[in-house]
């Protein structure tokens, strides 16, 4: 069974949005009425002209929203995890399709559009958007004109006729701050600005990889299909040998490239280097052991390669903003 609405039914199942200055647990949610295991969307406003979104959905059946936006606001968003699929229509022509899973983040301004966004059944489904004012970004980019691309220029200077779209995977420093923001040990004025800062980080980090990136540097040779899946070969070697991963080197040699080729290319494909890769699954892969309390840091930091748990405590508190003897005795 598939359980369609659209955007009115949407707001009126949901209530009005309210907005808040911070994250407080007193803060109203927007609860659906309808029988889903958890559902809501919490609005913060920062500024105004900038606001967070947070939305956390689990479906029950596979779910459809149908969307007809008149404005649309200019979007950050990153998708903590699940995936959906939204067909967007401009001036009735098919303009794009977004295919979005986790680790996607995206860039969008989709005025004048309709469309419809698809999600499966029992899949949780958690993103943050970060709504800005294109007159407010005007604001902040204001001397830099000569460094925007073209099409998103139209975007910052007002245009409401044209659609802008750009998707990538969260880099490091995304994740870092996503996790600081959700994870904020602040209270009131300080939580609000203190979030307000890592929303412009966020801004800016997406605006320099999927917005800038193409004006600031030749671009990297192309990539046929067989480079791309030995590039994918070689982040396997990496996982599976991440206690003694072998060298840059040694890695090439494993995959059939040369050692230019992979550290170029896994930077394409990843937005990583290989090692800087590594450390971030690393990192991941302490954090969800401890999480499960099954483990002590020190033998936590011995399951994912640190052979000294001093340097494992420094690396996951600069990745992570906390150290993991901490982590572990919050879980």
């Amino acid at each position: 069974m598939n359980l369609s609405i659209s955007m009115a039914d949407r707001n009126e199942r949901f209530g009005k949005t309210e907005s808040s200055s911070h994250l407080d647990s007193s803060d109203p949610l927007l609860e659906w009425s309808g029988n889903i295991d958890r559902d809501w969307a919490k609005e913060i406003e920062l500024r105004p002209g900038l606001k967070m979104i947070i939305t956390d959905f689990t479906f029950p059946e596979d779910f459809t929203l149908y969307f007809d936006i008149e404005r649309a606001p200019l979007i950050f968003c990153f998708l903590l995890s699940g995936k959906g699929l939204s067909t967007v229509n401009h001036r009735r022509r098919q303009e794009l399709i977004i295919d979005a899973k986790t680790g996607t983040s995206y860039v969008s301004f989709l005025p004048k559009s309709r469309g419809l966004s698809e999600l499966s059944a029992g899949m949780p489904v958690r993103m943050l958007h970060i709504q800005i004012d294109p007159i407010l970004l005007n604001t902040f980019l204001e001397g830099e004109f000569d460094y925007i691309p073209t099409d998103f220029r139209a975007v910052v200077e007002g245009s409401i006729e044209k659609h802008y779209y750009r998707s990538g995977t969260m880099i490091s420093s995304m994740q870092i701050a996503l996790y600081q923001m959700m994870n904020c040990p602040y209270q009131g004025l300080t939580k609000r600005l203190f979030l307000e800062s890592k929303a412009l980080e966020l801004v800016a980090l997406q605006l320099e990889q999927l917005v800038f990136a193409k004006n600031s540097a030749k671009s990297p040779p192309a990539l046929c299909p067989t480079d791309i899946e030995r590039i994918h070969e070689a982040k396997d070697i990496v996982i599976r040998n991440m206690k003694q991963p072998p060298s840059l080197m040694e890695l090439a040699r494993q995959v059939g490239l040369n050692d230019f080729k992979l550290k170029i290319g896994f930077r394409q494909v990843f937005g990583k280097t290989a090692f800087g890769f590594l450390h971030e699954h690393r990192m991941e892969q302490s954090r969800q052991l401890l999480e499960e309390g099954k483990m002590n840091v020190k033998e936590v930091s011995y399951v994912v390669g640190y052979m000294d748990s001093g340097r494992f405590s420094d690396a996951f508190k600069k990745q992570f903003g906390v150290r993991p003897s901490i982590y572990h005795g919050r879980n």
